[in-house]
């Protein structure tokens, strides 16, 4: 269970940087 949450919440986390590095740029 442990390691699901870390890489729901690691993978959660690229997605929101991703977005948050998308709507810098532009």
């Amino acid at each position: 269970m442990n390691r699901w949450i870390k890489a729901l919440a690691t993978v959660a986390g690229r997605i929101k940087i991703k977005s948050e590095l998308r709507r810098r740029i532009r």
